[in-house]
């Protein structure tokens, strides 16, 4: 799905004035013998940028911590962001800093985000200098554990995945837990490395999975998903006791919190909010209200995070109808950071594809494994993908991961479905 990335602006509301002002200047220079300025602060949002939705509801910035200091390190102001001064006077200078940070930041804690930034600024003298608004991205390390649904029925109560990042952030998370995490980073080395330990008893069977991750760093979210697997891969859906050899294996997306990106200053409801599964409907439809599109990734449809790219993946996608007359609408548009108009324009193809009306792109869509022509079909074969996706991998700088979302709007007379596929790719 595509989250609704997050912002809250707290702006100071008193009026701008002179070193008179309402609040006074802690440094009141003596301006006859020193060249001086003045910096105002009424223009400086605080702004938290992430694509977490929940960011805007639970950042308090009036309690974030402000620091103002020069290129020699010394502070003229180290306090929140509610009490700053609108105006100080300062003496003249090209390389002062405003560092703007959360009041907190644990060594480990459950949705403990801690945010960080910093914005320069220089001091003329006689003159006034607004200060540009100050952005705080994700600072720390943010880790969430999921369970497919295969796993979770065979799972016991004393299965845990305890993950430990750094020398002093240890989190357990117990079968249930749905919260995600935060660990403090420590730069020059200091935490690179994340090390998660699924235990516990699967079916029969103790099992122990020791996973290390290598690389890791800050604004950044990785969700950990753990599966079952067998030597040959995914094991299918089946009844009955695991067969030997089948194992608990984990895999790894590594999601960037702190996109650019154009935000949509209205909080959302929390009924009105995107659900973070697969597809934009916070209330997918049931049957007799719409298509039914179900989506099978490496084996598995639990597609409830955006999903790594990587050789030999498996992307399967099943669409069905109930309604007279089947399928009306059924139509892809790509959202990807790699796959712009133009890439899209040398192999042939556009960013809105309609597979009712195919028209002049019916034969690129056939061979890359969409169905054609599918107005009035109930029962869409399941299309299969699998040689695509890969090939985002191929796309874009190496060492950065991009995002990639394949929406698909399916429509009968009982209604309309839209489901996200969100891929993240990195070469």
């Amino acid at each position: 799905m595509k989250k609704i990335y997050g912002l809250f602006a707290l702006l100071m509301t008193a009026l701008i004035t002179l070193p008179s002002c309402s609040k006074d200047d802690p440094f009141p220079w003596n301006t006859d013998t020193d060249r001086t300025g003045s910096v105002n602060f009424r223009k400086m949002m605080v702004e938290v940028n992430s694509q977490e939705t929940e960011v805007r509801s639970s950042a308090d910035v009036s309690a974030f911590l402000v620091e103002i200091t020069d290129d020699l390190g010394v502070s003229y102001y180290n306090g929140t962001y509610a009490e700053l001064p609108e105006v100080l006077t300062l003496p003249v200078g090209d390389a002062y800093t405003v560092t703007v940070k959360s009041p907190e930041n644990p060594d480990a804690d459950w949705e403990k985000p801690y945010y960080e930034g910093k914005q320069t600024f220089s001091i003329k003298e006689n003159d006034v200098t607004f200060v540009d608004p100050v952005v705080c991205r994700l600072a720390n390390i943010k880790v969430t554990v999921r369970y497919t649904e295969q796993l979770r029925k065979v799972m016991g109560d004393d299965c845990t995945v305890e993950v430990v990042a750094g020398e002093t952030g240890r989190i357990v998370f117990t079968r249930d837990e749905s919260r995600s995490a935060n660990f403090r980073y420590v730069a020059n080395g200091g935490t690179s490395t994340l090390v998660a330990t699924f235990h516990g008893t699967v079916e029969d069977n103790v099992e122990d999975n020791f996973r290390t991750y290598t690389d890791v760093a800050p604004g950044n979210h990785y969700i950990i998903t753990y599966s079952l697997h067998s030597p040959d891969g995914p094991v299918p859906d089946q009844a009955g006791k695991l067969t030997p050899g089948v194992y608990v294996d984990a895999t790894v997306v590594e999601e960037n919190m702190n996109i650019n990106v154009d935000v949509d200053d209205d909080i959302l409801a929390d009924d009105k909010r995107p659900s973070e599964g697969g597809g934009d409907d916070p209330n997918p439809p049931t049957p007799g209200e719409g298509p039914t599109v179900v989506a099978t990734i490496d084996g598995t449809t639990d597609f409830t995070m955006p999903y790594m790219v990587h050789d030999g993946m498996e992307v399967k996608v099943k669409v069905d109808s109930k309604a007279d007359g089947g399928i009306k609408v059924f139509t892809v548009d790509i959202d990807s950071d790699t796959l712009d108009e133009s890439t899209l324009g040398d192999v042939g193809l556009v960013k809105h594809l309609d597979l009712v009306n195919p028209g002049e792109f019916a034969d690129k869509l056939s061979g890359m494994g969409f169905p054609i022509n599918v107005g009035g079909m109930t029962d869409i074969p399941q299309f299969d993908i699998s040689d695509l996706v890969p090939l985002l991998n191929l796309l874009g700088d190496p060492g950065v991961t991009y995002n990639h979302k394949f929406i698909l709007t399916v429509g009968d007379a009982d209604g309309t479905t839209v489901y996200t596929l969100h891929f993240t790719s990195k070469k």
